[in-house]
């Protein structure tokens, strides 16, 4: 079915001009057709413009690719549904990625791949030397337990991936329930790892050979038989100001399961709060491993003997999850779902007094949500980020000036003066053009 959203795609179209405009060395190919088809009927599906980026030629109405290609996705649901057939050519089953290419979604809370149904993952890049990245999309149903590769239920990569803005949920595979990564290295910011399932390693994540870096992060519902929430091979994780926090192993490791010659460095962040079958349910080492994070500042841990160094009079250690105060994952406002801090969260105003810094030493002026850093949340007259992906706004500077309410939303008076305030610039704007 042909894309009608007549509230939407007038200016997704106006911004697709403006991105054309600057990516003289690529192309930018705007997906117009929902369901998953490789044809000629005159539209161009989510499939038809991978293929047109993979070959950088025309593909029913998709543009041809050039080079380092932007595929843009309206909002809407698209279902992958040409069935698996165990190749990597693009041409059923997952998206096979054969070029650098750049997604570009609408918002994760509008914008949402679905692979329910198809046995297998969504995004498979299949070369390690391509860049990939992807953004304001969610991703889900992707489902590997019974493919031929099982790795990666939602996105297996080699090389280089970015992500930002984007909801990873409700994926399966052995390994990476996820995603699973390797040989190479990447970068999560203002992301949602949540409710993936591996029947292996990594609910979340399973990296191999790998250095990950996460900002503004979340990683939480997730189920492994080892690693919970994230698994480890000859990998290196680095966290900066991101929450791991209510994942699941049946053996070890709930949040973080760890093994050979794998690394991490941790600021700013939750590790605490995850359920294991053996002890240390929040960090496990593999036996015969030895692991230990590094540059421990200013974090919330749980119980992790295994992988911690020596914590700084600076660091927490909580080891009854109920001590985090921690909401469930919900939509407390922006693109992704949040683990809000509950307003006697011992991580308000906890975080580095100096500012929270994201992977690249930038401070992070936001949290995930996009809301403000270095709220005073517990009113004692400084302002200080807060620890982990969420940054806690007392409820009087919620209500006061034009901030969001809880839910996320403006309130209504606020909403309305700004519909009022368009339509007076659209009046002049007309005015102006009739002239």
């Amino acid at each position: 079915m042909r894309l009608i959203r007549k509230y939407t795609l007038g200016s997704f179209l106006f911004l697709s001009i403006l991105l054309i405009s600057n990516s003289a060395q690529s192309a930018v190919i705007n997906v117009n057709e929902f369901d998953d088809e490789m044809n000629n009927d005159g539209d161009c599906s989510l499939r038809e413009a991978v293929e047109a980026a993979n070959t950088d030629l025309e593909v029913d109405d998709c543009a041809a690719g050039s080079g380092e290609d932007q595929i843009n996705l309206p909002p809407g649901e698209y279902t992958l549904s040409i069935s698996i057939a165990n190749e990597d050519g693009n041409q059923t089953g997952d998206l096979d990625i054969l070029s650098n290419i750049s997604f570009v979604g609408s918002g994760a809370d509008i914008t949402t791949i679905d692979a329910n149904g198809l046995g297998d993952r969504i995004f498979n890049v299949v070369f390690g030397e391509l860049e990939v990245s992807i953004s304001g999309l969610t991703m889900t149903g992707g489902d590997v337990t019974d493919a031929v590769f099982q790795e990666g239920g939602a996105i297996q990569a080699l090389g280089s991936l970015s992500l930002n803005e984007v909801h990873i949920t409700n994926n399966r595979a052995e390994d990476g329930g996820g995603i699973f990564i390797r040989n190479g290295t990447g970068e999560i910011f203002n992301s949602t790892i949540s409710n993936n399932t591996a029947t292996n390693r990594g609910g979340g994540i399973q990296a191999a050979d790998y250095t990950l870096d996460l900002n503004n992060t979340t990683i939480t519902g997730n189920q492994a038989l080892n690693g919970g929430g994230l698994g480890a091979f000859d990998a290196r994780y680095n966290f900066f100001s991101s929450t791991i926090a209510f994942n699941e192993a049946t053996q070890d490791g709930g949040g973080l399961f760890v093994e050979e010659n794998s690394a991490g460095s941790i600021a700013n962040s939750i590790l605490a709060g995850n359920s294991a079958g053996t002890p240390q349910p929040d960090c496990k080492e593999a036996v015969g491993v030895s692991f230990q994070f590094s540059n421990l500042t200013f974090n919330i841990f749980g119980d992790l003997v295994d992988c911690e160094d020596e914590t700084s009079e600076v660091d927490q250690i909580i080891i009854d999850p109920s001590d985090l105060n921690l909401g469930s994952l919900a939509d407390n406002g922006g693109p992704t779902p949040t683990l809000a801090l509950l307003s006697d969260s011992p991580a308000i105003d906890r975080g580095n007094p100096a500012g929270c810094i994201d992977s690249t030493s930038s401070i992070l002026d936001t949290d995930q949500r996009g809301e403000p850093r270095e709220v005073d949340g517990n009113e004692d007259g400084t302002a200080i980020c807060d620890v982990g992906a969420f940054e806690f706004i007392p409820a009087e500077e919620q209500s006061g000036g034009c901030s969001l309410s809880p839910s996320g939303n403006l309130p209504s008076y606020q909403a309305g003066l700004l519909i009022t305030l368009a339509l007076i610039s659209l009046v002049g704007w007309r005015r102006i053009v009739s002239r």
